[in-house]
């Protein structure tokens, strides 16, 4: 029987005792957890694909955001440019056309990041969930275990 836990819904039974238990065959160990209905086996791949996502999702946040700031400069910087266009009569209508395109090219590009930021920050939600969560299968009930026999205790 499959069953999704949330944290402090369960108590570990071998977690990992030490930094040195975080090598790749110690981390293969499957977790087993308590709870009220029995021992569980947990699988963590869900969980870690998540937490990966939530990762990468913050990072494009961040360039996102990046992209949005120096976007925000660049029209900033043009619009002060413009009040002392150093262009001479004749061209000045073709560098206002060329700055004008330029900023909106930028805008487009401040309103690109915002709306990638809206969309991350959705996707961060539904992964976020994921992370937080613990898909497990029950191995043993309590309506079959006689006795517990505590070998190591730290």
């Amino acid at each position: 029987m499959r069953r999704k836990f949330n944290y402090g819904e369960f108590v570990v039974l071998n977690p990992l005792q030490s930094r040195y238990d975080l090598m790749p065959g110690r981390v293969l160990v499957p977790l087993y957890a308590a709870t009220n209905d029995g021992i569980y086996r947990m699988n963590r791949r869900k969980r870690l694909g998540g937490f990966a996502a939530v990762v990468g999702i913050t990072l494009g946040i961040i360039f996102f955001a990046f992209v949005a700031v120096a976007g925000i400069l660049l029209v900033v910087f043009t619009v002060f440019s413009l009040r002392y266009p150093y262009v001479s009569p004749p061209y000045l209508s073709a560098y206002l056309i060329v700055v004008l395109i330029g900023v909106g090219l930028i805008a487009g590009l401040i309103a690109g990041s915002v709306y990638a930021i809206t969309k991350l920050v959705k996707a961060a939600r539904k992964f976020g969930r994921i992370a937080n969560t613990l898909e497990g299968e029950l191995i043993v009930s309590w309506n079959s275990v006689k006795t517990i026999v505590v070998t190591n205790m730290r």
